[in-house]
């Protein structure tokens, strides 16, 4: 890891504003896996509220395929056959256990079954995609982690604050 330099205030305060200001296009891209982290943590509460927690944990799973799957895409990585057949025995695999689930475990009461699973199928996706494209990010330029996170939590703070507000903004300001 490249440690942080140490910067004075007013180093800090030029490195703020040039990556959050003059570089705002790239600023603006991170808000995108914002956005899809936010989404998809709210879309997992709603596959947790419609399923078993073991179905919704185990249809999320599929993120690893969706992760491959915008690999290829956005990175133009490959993968080898072997690890295709991997990636489908996982899917197998998560079918089984969601059958099996579903056999022996209830969803919670005047759940909506078929809005959970859509929920974390979502979910699974939009998290595949945000991470794929946030290494995507990372990886370009010149620009150090911890100032990527920066204009990371610029975008994800808010929006979190924004999904708190509206589920649970009552219980807050108790």
């Amino acid at each position: 890891p490249t440690p942080v330099p140490r910067l004075s205030v007013r180093e800090l305060c030029a490195e703020l504003q040039h990556h959050l200001w003059v570089e705002r296009r790239t600023t603006l891209l991170l808000g995108v896996p914002a956005l899809c982290y936010a989404m998809q943590n709210n879309l997992v509460f709603v596959a947790i509220s419609n399923l078993s927690a073991a179905a919704a944990q185990v249809l999320y799973q599929l993120k690893t395929i969706s992760t491959a799957f915008f690999t290829v895409l956005l990175l133009r990585r490959s993968f080898r056959a072997a690890q295709w057949v991997s990636f489908l025995l996982l899917m197998a695999g998560v079918a089984l256990v969601q059958s099996e689930d579903g056999k022996s475990s209830s969803a919670p009461t005047g759940a909506a079954p078929w809005l959970g699973v859509s929920a974390a199928l979502a979910a699974a996706s939009i998290s595949g995609f945000a991470g794929v494209f946030l290494e995507k990010m990372f990886t370009s330029g010149g620009t150090s982690l911890w100032m990527r996170n920066v204009q990371l939590g610029l975008f994800a703070i808010p929006l979190q604050c924004i999904a708190i507000a509206q589920v649970d903004g009552q219980r807050v300001m108790r």
